[in-house]
Parts: C-alpha cells; structure tokens; sequence
C-alpha cells in the first residue's frame, strides 16, 4: 500500500456503473479505516469470481453518469461496484425480518472525515455459496472493496458480517433496532427495504404488457417531468446530498425527521452564536443521518443563516420526494395493465387539462399576461410559457373558504421534483419538527403576485423546463408587515393572513405594471410582496404553469 491512499472519485447515479479514468490522492482526508486496508483471513478460493477476498481502490471521474438498471433482488439491490458476473448472479440475503446489507456513516468535522462503510452478505441465485462484500470510503467516492467467499458456510459469513457491524459501530447485529450511537463510531443510516416472503420474488419479474395511455400527450410529457427519478436526483445533487451512496427509494420518514431534530439544535447554536462541542455534535449527527458529498472539502459547519437554510431546503425536498416515491412505488406495482404514466396521473386524484390557444384564448392570454407583467427588475432571466393546465382537485374545491373573500390569483414556485407530491397532496404547512428560521413570516404557505419572485424558487437554469403553480388564495383580512417576523402564524384575532408588503406593488388580476410604493424605502424590508396563509382551506390549485427559464 503506498503512503498517499488512493481513493476513488464517483458519483453515480442508482445503479451507474463506474468509469475508470483519474487517481486523486487522499491523503488530507480522516476517512481510512486502517484495519479494512490489512490482508483478510485466508479463506477457500472455489469460487466463480476471480475478485474474491481483495481489498483495492480504484478511480474514477466525477462526472454524472445516465442511469442504468439496477434489478433490486432479496429487497436490496446488490451494489452497483461489485465486478460481473457475480453481479448478475447473486443477491443480498433476506431472511423474513432481516435483511443481511446495512450502510453506515460517520462525520467528523474537526477531522474533515465524511465517509460511508457498507456491508452486504450475498447469495448466489443458483446455488447454495455466499460471500461477503464490504465497500468504504470518503462519501462520494467509489471508495475500497473487499469481497470474501465463503463457499456454502452461510454461519461463517453472518459471524464475519455481525463482526464488521460491531467493530464499527459498538452495537450487536442482533440488536440493531436498539441502536445507540457511539462517538467516534459509525451510525446506522436508515434504509427502507422490502422483504420478500417467498423464495422465488428473488427471480427477476416477467416484462409487463400494458394499454396504451388515454391522457393527453402533454399531459403524459408533465407526468414523466414530475416523476422522474434522475431528474429528482439532480435536484437533490446540487443540494450536495449523496445519491449514489443512499439512493431516494430508500429514504425513510424517519430519517428525514432525525435530520430536522438536528437542525433545530443547529438552529438554537446559530441564535445564541454558541459553537461549541455540543454544536460540532449536532452537526456530525446531521451530516451522518443525510449524506453529503462535499468531495475533498471539509463539511461545512452550518454556522450561518445561508447554510441553515440550504439544509433546510434540502430536508423539504427530500421529503416531498419520499412522499411521491412511495406513491410511485405503489403505483407501479398495482396489478393491472394501465400505462404506467396512467397509473403515477391516477395516484394524484387530481385533473389536469391543458388549455387549448383556441378554444382557452382568454385563460391563456390572462396567465400569460400576468406572468409577463410580474417580472421583477432585480430578476435576471425570462419565462416562456410552454403549456399552461388547469388544475381541479375535488377535495380543495369542497374545503375552500372563499366565503372569507379578499380571494386573489397567486404564484407559487418550488422545484420540479416537489411537483408530484403537491399536485397529490395540495401545498401544505411544515410539520411541527421543522425549525421556524427560514420562514420570515412564520410556518405557512408562501405565495407572491410577483411571477420572477416564484420562479426563483424553481431555481433558474438556462433551458430548463420549470413549473409555477396559480392557486386561488382566499386572504380574507390581512395583517399587514414590513419586517420579518417569525411569529406571525400567531394571528392577530380577526386576522387571515399576512401581507410582507414589499416596495414593489404587485398585479392582482385584472392586470397592471408594477409599482413602485413610494419614497420610504427605509419602511420596507421587502422587494416584492409576500402572501402567507396560515390555512390550507384558504387554498385552491387553478393553473400549472410550464415554462422554460431564458437567462
């Protein structure tokens, strides 16, 4: 072993395959677990692959690679970096309530250490023989792999395996659902699996025949948008969330709300500007429950408003998506013979049409004259209108309370990944686990008359395809605020809502220019105003809007 570690550089996407091409030297990095780097036991070597019991690291670029099938067996999918044909011809092991694979994380601020170990006890799909494959390393690397054969002594595998967890982590295998933590160890992340019950659900599935779709085709082109996996992986990636080491369909709710309890620890550091060990501790528990690939950068520390709110944005899609792949999920596995994309449009319980130029003349010319005349000065890109569809969700349409009036017309944006779970669940307020910073008027549903304010929120890209939703809003009477304030969901009595009056006058429907509110800049913390209701009810969806940024 040469004194600068080699590590590999790979960020793949579910089931991508790894490139061979440069060698980046790790040695500024706390992420070598020195007794994985030393010979294994001898074992038997009767086996089909030629890889067995090896410890090696290899490289690759970082480059994002287009996804390739990944066939999940055994409830798991075998890792993507065990070589073929053993790939292809095993399985994780899954024995009623135990699935034999776990993925650990460990982060270590003060010592830059960022990095993942899993262990996966494989079986062949033929025959009675098991293997044992481990891969570690810095998150969001390919890392080392070793792989050892245990011909058909599946004890000896599950004792190796058991052993591995517990130097690692302190805890017994056996007594993993009371897992503590333990410093300086690794941690368990949460993995979602689906045990199979009977031996043959590990054979891979016979190829479906299905209908033809009935929906229209833009309606079908907006599904296959807001339902697709990589897409929603891109998003998540620029949050620097690690995908290829815990992809999205093993997200689970748990994890996700352990991310928030750390975040509100991280948040009550930030307000007393008190970063001390118990700080750095909440900040290694957090990066440990989500992974992060920051490369050969050290974890940032989460010590300013703009990082806190990052993750908290990285948190609120993460959990809009576990939401929508567990709908997906069980939409593509009804029994039936409809599209899938028919299948995924169902699930939503929600009707979308798209408006014909024609026949639609006025809705079209009034969507897309609002959306031109609310673009902001200080924004600097255009939206070009794609399709526009109506939208109509029984269940909104039954709740809402327009009779409080003062109703308006208003943008909302978020990424396009979030899509499928708003058009399925309508927008909705943040749970009581989410830290209140980050929402200046308090925990609500954000909206603006502005349509370059909600665009912002689908964060702009040159060509990219984004979405903003029209929602009818009932404001009723509003409190009307110039500052933020983190407690304004408490309302005045008699209140609905809340206006973050900003300088620039927004346009209500029927339509005007922006204007601006006069001289007394130093009153308004705002730009461009904000409308916050603190009631769903108070909420119907009308229009989705698709659009393309120009920048």
């Amino acid at each position: 072993m040469s004194k600068d570690l080699l590590t590999v550089s790979l960020d793949v996407y579910l089931g991508a395959d790894p490139v061979l091409c440069e060698i980046v030297p790790n040695s500024s990095c706390g992420d070598v677990d020195s007794e994985d780097l030393e010979k294994q036991p001898k074992r038997s070597r009767k086996a089909s692959v030629k890889s067995e019991d090896i410890s090696r690291s290899s490289a690759s670029s970082r480059a994002r690679h287009d996804p390739v099938s990944v066939l999940v067996k055994g409830g798991v999918a075998v890792d993507p970096s065990l070589e073929e044909p053993l790939r292809s011809n095993a399985h994780v092991l899954s024995e009623l309530d135990t699935v034999w694979h776990v993925m650990l994380n460990q982060t270590n601020i003060s010592m830059n250490s960022n990095k993942f170990y899993l262990i996966q006890l494989l079986k062949s799909d033929t025959e009675d023989k098991y293997w044992v494959f481990i891969r570690w390393g810095r998150v969001g690397y390919r890392g080392q792999t070793s792989l050892t054969s245990y011909e058909n002594k599946l004890e000896e595998a599950k004792k190796f395996f058991c052993d591995k967890f517990l130097a690692k982590t302190c805890n017994e295998w056996s007594n993993r659902s009371s897992f503590e933590a333990h410093p300086g160890k690794y941690a368990i992340v949460a993995t979602k699996f689906e045990v199979p019950t009977k031996k043959e659900e590990v054979c891979k599935p016979e190829p479906e025949v299905l209908q033809v779709s009935r929906l229209d085709w833009r309606v079908q082109s907006l599904i296959g948008l807001i339902t697709n996996l990589q897409k929603m992986e891109e998003d998540v990636l620029q949050l620097e969330y690690d995908a290829s080491k815990f992809p999205l369909g093993n997200l689970t709710r748990e994890q996700i709300e352990e991310g928030y309890r750390c975040l509100k620890d991280i948040e009550n550091a930030i307000n007393t500007k008190k970063f001390d060990a118990v700080f750095r501790d909440s900040v290694n528990r957090y990066y440990t429950c989500i992974p992060h690939d920051f490369g050969f950068r050290a974890p940032p520390l989460i010590k300013t408003q703009e990082d806190f709110k990052k993750e908290l944005l990285l948190l609120e899609t993460l959990k809009d998506i576990e939401v929508s792949y567990k709908v997906l999920r069980s939409a593509r596995e009804s029994k039936d013979n409809r599209a899938h994309v028919d299948r995924f449009y169902d699930k939503m319980h929600c009707q979308l049409h798209p408006l014909e130029r024609d026949n639609d003349e006025f809705k079209v010319s009034m969507v897309s004259m609002y959306l031109s005349l609310g673009h902001g000065l200080t924004h600097m890109f255009s939206m070009e209108i794609v399709n526009v569809y109506s939208v109509y969700k029984e269940d909104e349409y039954r709740r809402f309370k327009g009779s409080i009036g003062n109703s308006m017309l208003l943008w909302h944006g978020s990424r396009v990944s979030n899509f499928y779970n708003i058009l399925s669940h309508g927008l909705r307020i943040a749970p009581p686990e989410v830290p209140l910073t980050g929402y200046m008027f308090g925990k609500g549903v954000y909206f603006a008359d502005v349509a370059t304010k909600s665009g912002n929120y689908c964060h702009p890209s040159n060509g990219k395809c984004a979405l903003l939703m029209l929602s009818e809003v009932a404001l009723g009477e509003s409190q009307v605020l110039y500052d933020a304030n983190y407690t304004a969901d408490k309302l005045e009595q008699g209140k609905n809502s809340t206006i973050g009056m900003g300088r620039k006058d927004g346009v209500r429907v029927p339509l005007g220019p922006l204007e601006d509110c006069g001289g007394d800049g130093g009153r308004y913390s705002l730009l461009y105003n904000e409308y916050i209701v603190y009631d769903v009810t108070q909420i119907r969806s009308r229009y989705v809007v698709e659009f393309n940024f120009r920048l």
